[in-house]
């Protein structure tokens, strides 16, 4: 598993160093600072990244690689994750209320005690995962 906590990273506006802190608090786009205070992470690659309880309200995570990241108690409540790669995933108690996770690869997630309350499932793939109420998906 990786954890980030403790690692510098190089914003775009500024070229300053960062904590992951501070940059969560702020949340840059490709080109500038995101006017809606949104995460645009859309085709990151977060593979493994321990991400237990982020606050990613809205967030914009569309085909990124989320592949067995942690995920626990993480609030994504309209993040759209459309495309987004989240094989493996542990998604205990995350909620996706009104997330977008048209296409999404799920193979494998646990998402026991989920909220997927108008979560937008369309496409996705479910193979072998773990529902909300704990069975198995097939």
């Amino acid at each position: 598993m990786i954890r980030l906590s403790g690692i510098l990273l190089k914003s775009e506006e500024g070229g300053k160093y960062e904590d992951l802190q501070s940059i969560y608090r702020k949340t840059y786009t490709r080109d500038k600072k995101n006017q809606d205070g949104i995460y645009d992470l859309a085709g990151a690659n977060l593979t493994g990244a321990n991400l237990t309880g982020a606050k990613l309200i809205g967030a914009n995570l569309a085909g990124a690689n989320l592949t067995g990241a942690n995920l626990v108690r993480a609030n994504l409540t309209g993040a759209k994750l459309a495309g987004a790669n989240l094989a493996k995933a542990i998604l205990v108690g995350v909620i996706l209320a009104g997330a977008n996770l048209e296409g999404a690869d799920l193979t494998r997630v646990t998402l026991a005690g989920a909220d997927l309350s108008g979560a937008t499932l369309a496409g996705a793939n479910l193979a072998w995962a773990i529902m909300p109420n704990g069975e198995r998906h097939s």
